[in-house]
């Protein structure tokens, strides 16, 4: 593993837009997450919770971090990272659900979904880091 001085340094994927051209790459972007959403969530069981939201989040969380890591242009950045998985994931639905459980269980399931989620972004970053490394992604 390279040490940490050798590695490229991560920064935010959600860049702040600057002009009418930017807004349209997160429209659409959030557009195509949030229909990806939609359809896993129409796919996956619901009950006592959605696991399409569970699947979202924690399959965001993976792929925000390859995306962080892989140090995208800007406009892949606000595409992607802004637009679809900001989009695809959805923490108000996570919090509805927890609700929803009760207390004991709605928090058992929201620490669950939140340690899931910092792990599979850690490992994001980690594999982004590699497709840095070599050539990365939609510089």
């Amino acid at each position: 593993m390279p040490s940490a001085a050798s590695r490229p340094p991560s920064r935010p994927v959600d860049v702040v837009t600057t002009g009418p051209a930017d807004v349209v790459l997160v429209a659409a972007g959030g557009a195509a997450g949030a229909v990806l959403r939609q359809g896993l969530g129409a796919l996956l069981p619901d009950d006592p919770v959605s696991v399409g939201v569970v699947v979202a989040n924690l399959l965001g969380a993976l792929l925000l971090g390859v995306l962080a890591g892989s140090l995208p242009g800007r406009r892949t950045g606000l595409f992607l990272g802004t637009g679809v998985l900001g989009a695809f994931t959805t923490f108000s639905a996570m919090t509805v659900q927890a609700v929803g459980l009760g207390p004991v269980d709605g928090t058992v399931l929201v620490l669950l979904q939140v340690a899931a989620g910092v792990a599979l972004a850690r490992l994001g970053l980690t594999l982004g880091r590699g497709l840095a490394l070599g050539g990365g992604l939609g510089r």
